[in-house]
């Protein structure tokens, strides 16, 4: 999955577990959704698992949201499915040759800076905010 896929799609992930709480989601469901494979959709839940954002109800199978909409803010979400998108970028930057030093440089600040920015105004959303606009 590329940059920018993920994070809209883990959106749409933890929604309709949030909007549907009765119903088993399962990744047919959510790649026919998103026009995602129901593989990247596995790929999604576990990094939305490892980031403590999904979990399964015990004896269920069920995903369920391991907090309330309102504690899980847009970075949380975006830190969790995009990081190593942001990772591959700053390995490439750092990657480059050296005679483009200079370059390279002005290049991970700005990225770092962006990145800095987004962060601040995806702590301002959470999950319920979403939620509610969508009401």
């Amino acid at each position: 999955m590329k940059l920018g896929t993920q994070f809209p799609a883990a959106i749409h992930i933890l929604l309709k577990i949030s909007n549907f709480p009765d119903t088993r989601v399962t990744n047919e469901m959510l790649a026919k959704d998103t026009n995602l494979s129901a593989i990247e959709i596995r790929k999604l839940i576990r990094k939305l698992k490892a980031g403590n954002i999904l979990d399964f109800k015990n004896g269920t199978g069920k995903l369920v949201l391991a907090k309330s909409p309102s504690e899980i803010t847009l970075w949380d979400i975006f830190s969790v499915v995009e990081h190593e998108s942001f990772d591959y970028l700053k390995e490439y930057l750092l990657n480059l040759p050296n005679y483009i030093e200079n370059e390279k440089n002005v290049i991970i600040k700005n990225v770092d800076s962006t990145l800095q920015t987004i962060k601040q105004e995806l702590e301002k959303k959470n999950l319920q905010n979403i939620k509610d606009e969508l009401n």
